[in-house]
């Protein structure tokens, strides 16, 4: 049996008097048509020749593995920060450090306890007794601050 039989059975010996039934027999062979394409055809490359030309092309797959297409370097960048990212991100951590002191005492003990502890604002607000939205709300104003003195 070939690997393509699965394809094309033979529906008239599997279901006596489907031939009765002409939209059912075309449906089931539709239905497998894709399935073979879903299976065979999206996952196999194939050559074409041109005679008059003498051309060879190959059509890769449709459907190749993560891993085949980064080692290929086909579509994917490389995972590597570029250098400019680095200088800009580096640039951005050395303002954040001179305008975070700038801060008032309470606001700089949020920040730090939520972003450089780990603590979450909801725990925050249990530990503090302020209402969960309050803190939040405080945080985003205090944010939209840092945010403010950095780009100054």
């Amino acid at each position: 049996m070939s690997s393509r039989d699965k394809y094309h059975p033979n529906y008239k010996e599997l279901y006596p008097g489907i031939q009765n039934r002409p939209e059912i027999l075309d449906t089931l062979k539709k239905s497998d048509r894709k399935m073979e394409y879903m299976e065979v055809d999206l996952k196999r490359g194939t050559f074409i020749y041109d005679g008059e030309k003498q051309i060879a092309k190959f059509i890769p797959s449709r459907e190749d593995s993560y891993d085949q297409m980064v080692s290929e370097d086909v579509q994917f960048v490389a995972d590597e920060t570029s250098v400019e990212m680095i200088v800009i991100r580096r640039i951005q951590i050395q303002k954040l450090r001179q305008v975070l002191p700038l801060l008032e005492p309470e606001e700089y003990a949020m920040v730090n306890k939520v972003f450089f502890e780990g603590t979450s604002v909801r725990k925050l607000a249990k530990q503090s007794d302020i209402p969960h939205m309050t803190l939040q709300n405080r945080l985003n104003r205090i944010l939209e601050k840092l945010k403010i003195m950095m780009e100054e």
